[in-house]
């Protein structure tokens, strides 16, 4: 991502807040509290579009060449703040707004600033950085004066802090294109570990390193996106602590269901007859000892199907699947 100091079309900070009359109340309160949302984000936009929004009462305005999103979102975030209303209208009212302002964890300088107390009004361009808390704080103290009269014990506002770097449209087109194609190679690497995680599933085969990493780079060839080598063998390694975890975790649950499918008799005279011998160890079941019966009926020691089914769920008769 370009910075502020590296473009040359320059950018500007705009910091807007305005009060929210909420009806919901917290009545539990004791005392009254003033609850600050404060949002902060850093966006590109083309120089064209720029112009389409400030000269947007204009006939004809410079338009984007092709169809792009309107501004680039690098970051993002949203924290909601409360304190006492007392903290606001006392003489410390100032140091509480600027333990806001840097627990915003701001990802740039506030510099270039552009100020409005509403959606409607027009900016404002402060000349002093160090004015930005003092306008919050007239707003803070404007919004619990305004509401105080009602008897609320709750206070809202909002702050939204953006800022806005203006890069020429053929920079902007190519930074577009490169966050397209990004999302895109992500989606065919999870495309490819999804293909290849299934595929060690169906078979119950684990692919050796060079198999993972030959069949990683021909499906990735195949949906026309290459990768270094360093990428690669990361996504190689992503591959195998997926399907690692898969397993253990479909094993566990598969170990269950198997489990429950089982039914344990004790042998009767009868079923000594029927049984014979247990296919598994080839030696006779005797009588009152305990066996396995599974789904389709056909019965084994304990031991020996407990072990066989370590090594595959199918009955070794009929080959009949206890994952059903």
């Amino acid at each position: 991502m370009a910075s502020s100091t590296d473009c040359g079309y320059g950018y500007h900070i705009n910091v807007s807040a305005w009060e929210i009359g909420d009806p919901v109340q917290d009545n539990t309160l004791s005392s009254s509290y003033l609850f600050i949302t404060c949002k902060v984000e850093l966006s590109y936009q083309s120089e064209a579009i720029s112009t389409i929004i400030t000269h947007k009462l204009k006939s004809i305005v410079s338009a984007p060449t092709k169809s792009i999103p309107k501004k680039i979102t690098a970051h993002e975030t949203e924290h909601t703040f409360r304190f006492p209303c007392d903290s606001f209208i006392s003489t410390h009212g100032g140091k509480t707004v600027s333990s806001i302002i840097s627990d915003m964890n701001i990802p740039f300088s506030l510099e270039n600033i552009q100020w409005r107390e509403h959606v409607c009004e027009p900016w404002v361009l402060l000349e002093n950085p160090d004015d930005l808390p003092n306008h919050i704080l007239d707003l803070a103290r404007y919004t619990i004066k305004g509401f105080e009269k009602t008897g609320r014990k709750e206070f809202k506002m909002y702050i939204h802090i953006e800022k806005k770097i203006i890069l020429s449209q053929q920079e902007y087109e190519t930074m577009a294109q490169g966050i397209e194609d990004q999302e895109r190679v992500e989606m065919i690497k999870a495309t490819a570990m999804k293909e290849i995680i299934g595929y060690q599933v169906a078979t119950g085969r684990l692919l050796s390193r060079t198999e993972l990493l030959l069949r990683l780079r021909i499906i990735l060839r195949e949906k026309n996106a290459t990768l270094d080598w360093s990428s690669l063998e990361s996504l190689a390694n992503q591959v195998s602590q997926t399907f690692m975890w898969t397993q253990k975790r479909g094993r566990s649950s598969l170990e269950s269901s198997v489990e429950k499918a089982i039914e344990y008799l004790r042998v009767k005279g009868s079923d000594v007859e029927s049984m014979g011998r247990c296919s598994i160890c080839i030696q006779e079941v005797e009588l009152k000892s305990y066996v396995s019966r599974l789904p389709c009926s056909h019965m084994f020691h304990r031991d020996c199907i407990k072990e066989w089914l370590n090594k595959s769920h199918l009955c070794p008769l009929c080959r009949f699947s206890l994952d059903q």
